[in-house]
């Protein structure tokens, strides 16, 4: 029993250094290479790579290290499972990185730069699609969601000439909007760069890394209102499409497009879609869209917009006028009682309030100067009146 309680004693002691002990054993590295695009040329040397280490959404550490003359890097790491470790660095205006997890982190990194133009004709859109999610009839709207694929063939990576002062900016990736689009929110996978808006649309300032596996992505959504039935979704096709597809619900209206072929509807998720395409769009091509027969307000939504705004616009603000006219009439006649002459109150207190009124700023000097002579005179006849009451009765 005693060697048990001391074998306890002794855990006891050291069981605080487990944690230390376990991860200093767990610590470990991640190591990778920054990679040339031509591989008859050496390696990147002495550029910054940075680790981030992500959990969630939350940054729990970030560290930079330099290359060596042969590009390589490494990061000592205690690896723990659901965090995400994000490498990057910097190269010729772009951003390029790479991710491990807990599962993968032991597997060698190799991130491959690219020198940079800003020749945007390396760019083509691969695939262009505008699909009409659906329709708002009481509030006037429909929403629109874009998808484009975008390819770069070449060996470099496009960066937008931002020096271009030019009102068409003509080396940005621009994509045109319908007139009086709002609520516009761009995403992709491409990496840093802004959105930028420009007349009839906006402009990414992402650079554009060749592409190696998949096209890249961007997507936007955005609302548009109408007050009719039919709307116009006319743009120019800016890098044109090798495949162009618009996608309408039939239950919110008829797509009207002479450049694109209708494929009829189908079904899908319980929705019948009605497709139109077209393949081989030339860049610069102005392209035709309309949708007809939209969902207009009910004869009742109409009703009672109009009276929620004649509500707002005039009910409301005579309602406010009256009330701030009642409080005046309060107040006026609130602050008119103290300075009234009472037969039962003392001349004192009269005077009291009629100073503490003035001395508050209640009352203007000439008002306060007129009720206060007001005040002595009246109590001065009163005082006077009580006097001949008294010798009328004692007169014989």
């Amino acid at each position: 029993m005693l060697k048990i309680l001391s074998l306890l004693f002794i855990l006891f002691l050291i069981a605080p250094t487990i944690p230390a002990i376990y991860a200093a054993d767990s610590a470990t590295k991640i190591t990778g290479t920054i990679l040339p695009s031509n591989p008859d040329t050496s390696g990147p040397k002495d550029i910054l790579v940075t680790l981030n280490v992500l959990e969630g959404v939350s940054s729990v550490r970030e560290t930079s290290v330099n290359t060596n003359a042969q590009g390589a890097f490494e990061f000592e790491i205690n690896p723990i499972p659901n965090r995400i470790y994000f490498i990057s660095t910097q190269y010729k205006g772009a951003t390029y990185s790479s991710r491990r997890n807990y599962n993968d982190f032991q597997k060698p990194i190799e991130i491959t730069v690219f020198d940079s133009t800003k020749d945007i004709s390396v760019l083509e859109v691969q695939n262009h699609s505008i699909i009409v999610t659906g329709a708002v009839p009481e509030e006037g709207f429909i929403e629109i969601l874009e998808r484009v694929s975008i390819v770069n063939s070449s060996n470099q990576t496009f960066i937008a000439d931002q020096a271009d002062g030019t009102p068409s900016m003509p080396n940005f990736l621009r994509f045109a909007l319908p007139k009086g689009a709002y609520n516009l929110d761009v995403r992709s996978n491409l990496i840093g760069g802004q959105v930028l808006e420009v007349d009839r649309g906006f402009a990414l300032t992402t650079p554009i890394t060749p592409t190696v596996e998949s096209p890249h992505q961007i997507e936007f959504v955005y609302r548009v209102n109408y007050s009719e039935q039919n709307i116009s979704l006319s743009r120019i096709l800016r890098f044109g499409a090798k495949s162009f597809r618009l996608v309408v619900p039939t239950n919110v209206g008829t797509p009207l497009a002479s450049q694109l072929k209708d494929l009829g509807a189908t079904e899908l998720n319980g929705k019948l879609l009605r497709l139109l395409e077209a393949t081989d769009i030339e860049p610069a091509t102005e392209l035709e869209i309309n949708l007809s027969d939209l969902k207009l307000p009910s004869l009742i939504t109409k009703i009672s917009n109009s009276l929620n705004s004649w509500y707002t616009l005039l009910i409301v603000p005579v309602i406010l006028a009256l009330c701030l006219i009642y409080l005046l009439v309060y107040l006026i006649s609130r602050n008119r009682k103290p300075y009234s002459i009472e037969s039962d109150i003392s001349i004192d207190k009269q005077l009291s309030d009629l100073s503490h009124a003035f001395e508050a700023g209640i009352i203007s000097k000439g008002k306060y100067q007129a009720r206060r002579k007001r005040i002595q005179t009246q109590y001065t006849l009163k005082k006077i009146q009580e006097q001949m009451d008294r010798l009328q009765d004692n007169a014989p």
